[in-house]
């Protein structure tokens, strides 16, 4: 390491910039606890929450305590107030989305420097979820150019995370900040862990405390001297120890990262800042030089040790997350293969309950359809039985009609034969009263070839004329009545006599003018 290193827990940290001859300088109550890496180092996450959005309700009721109000930290006085300087606090994993649900603001930063991957995510609180993903080299591509070299590759690295979460998040999550809070207890983390994290951290204050109280006095000369310059606006200022410090402004650099849950690529212009850089040596007396040597040797060696029992640390919570991951995979699958044996029995069941309901369907309807068939059959055998038996009845009836009418036919017929036969009977009678009357038989004899001319010569004339006949006939018998003497009620005998005659003349007017002139 060629540059120079001051560590002053909460007021100042002096660093070597990546390949670089010179030293950052560093200020603000978070720097100097913990050992500065750098996050583009790691090769883990982290998820944080503003110590102000921790109220103690809320800590009550997540059944979660403060870093300072662990077990252990009672025992251990600086890493207590490492922890209450903090700003930031770790929360485990399995309560970062309860805080987030009550309405808490959780950053995860991740890293992982095997494969250049960095992200920032965010969710929880009144602004909107966050989540920005990108491969460190990838990332500052669209400002690099054909003549880049390593040397500028590193030279716009520098710091790259740090200006990503000054713009992206807020302004208390800088990268000291950050590391400070991953050195500390997580809320919700197992209690044997935090303890080991508060005694690593005790480990190496006790190492630094011996130097910065050493340097305290002048460490607090060269903050006050930054921000006086700063505030002038000035590029160089004399200060304590270091003898001079130069503002470098790095300037505003494109990137591009994938945003959101989708991924889109996009790019965002990281707006330029200024650091403080020192070089040389810390300005000291030879013996008091020879003694902070021997000092900052012992300082290294147990830095060492203890950055060997980190990455140590670091390695055995690796292989522990990769076992957990495995598990945790291993258990997704198997739940998945279950869920998918469910779904696809759920599925099974449910095709043959459909099946079943649709077979049961198509039984009912058939049934259904049947019993129609057989109703609208039996339906059209009524009908057809009962025409059947409307048309009997009607041929039963035309039948009987018919008989009646031949019947009343014949009756007629047998009636008028009787009736034609009849004056054919009573003709002898008629001639034997006749032969009685000879003068009205000879009347009627000689009025016979008139009578007969008459006829023939109403024969002539047509159909039109046999009425004529019918008013001769009733024209004879009136004569024939006006002829026969009135009757006599004193004498029945000769009343009957004169009525046979009347009858006799009658009928032998029928039979002569109806029958014979009808033949």
């Amino acid at each position: 390491m060629t540059g120079t290193s001051l560590n002053i827990p909460g007021l100042l940290f002096a660093a070597p910039a990546g390949g670089s001859d010179l030293s950052v300088l560093h200020v603000g109550q978070a720097v100097g606890w913990a050992a500065y890496q750098g996050i583009h180092t790691w090769s883990r996450e982290v998820s944080v929450v503003l110590r102000a959005d921790l109220e103690p309700e809320l800590l009550r009721e997540l059944g979660a305590a403060l870093p300072e109000d662990h077990p252990e930290a009672s025992r251990l006085s600086r890493a207590r107030r490492a922890a209450q300087s903090s700003q930031l606090v770790a929360v485990d994993g399995r309560l970062a989305d309860k805080l987030a649900g009550k309405g808490v603001r959780v950053h995860t930063v991740g890293a992982d420097r095997i494969t250049g991957g960095f992200y920032y995510l965010a969710h929880g609180g009144a602004a909107l979820p966050v989540r920005f993903q990108a491969n460190l080299i990838e990332m500052i591509a669209p400002s690099l150019d054909e003549q880049s070299d390593n040397a500028a590759i590193e030279e716009k690295l520098d710091g790259i995370v740090g200006r990503v979460l000054s713009r992206m998040a807020d302004p208390a999550l800088s990268e000291p900040a950050i590391e400070l809070a991953a050195a500390l207890p997580a809320l919700g983390e197992a209690a044997a862990d935090g303890a080991a994290k508060l005694q690593e951290l005790e480990g190496r204050l006790v190492v630094a405390e011996g130097r910065a109280a050493k340097y305290e006095a002048r460490a607090r000369a060269i903050v006050e001297a930054l921000g006086a310059a700063a505030s002038r606006g000035d590029e160089r200022v004399r200060i304590p120890l270091f003898g001079e410090a130069k503002r470098v402004v790095q300037p505003e650099i494109e990137i591009e990262y994938a945003d959101g849950d989708a991924g889109e690529r996009k790019r965002m212009t990281l707006p330029e800042r200024s650091r403080w850089f020192v070089s040389g040596d810390i300005v000291e007396e030879d013996g008091a030089r020879a003694a902070e040597k021997a000092a900052v040797d012992k300082a290294a060696a147990e830095r060492a040790a203890a950055e060997k029992a980190a990455a140590e640390k670091a390695a055995a919570e690796k292989r522990a997350a990769a076992e957990k991951a495995a598990a945790e995979k291993k258990a997704a699958a198997e739940k998945a293969a279950a869920e998918k044996k469910a779904a696809a029995e759920k599925a099974a069941a449910e095709k043959a309950a459909a099946e079943k309901a649709a077979a049961e369907k198509a039984a009912a309807e058939k049934a259904a359809a049947e019993k129609a068939a057989a109703e609208k059959a039996a339906a059209e055998k009524a009908a057809a039985e009962k025409a059947a038996a409307e048309k009997a009845a009607a041929e039963k009836a035309a039948a009987e009609k018919a008989a009646a009418e031949k019947a009343a036919a014949e009756k007629a017929a047998a009636e008028k034969k009787a009736a034609a036969e009849k004056p054919a009977a009573e003709k002898p009678a008629a001639e034997k009263k006749a032969e009685a009357k000879p003068s009205e038989e000879k009347a009627a004899r000689d009025s016979t070839p008139k009578k007969k001319a008459a006829q023939k010569a109403g024969d002539r004339k047509g159909a039109s004329d046999r009425p004529k006949g019918a008013a001769a006939q009733a024209k004879g018998k009136q004569a024939a009545s006006k002829k026969a003497p009135p009757p006599q009620t004193s004498n029945p005998s000769a009343m009957w006599a004169v009525l046979i005659a009347i009858v006799a003349v009658a009928g032998v007017a029928y039979y002569y003018f109806g029958v014979l002139h009808a033949h």
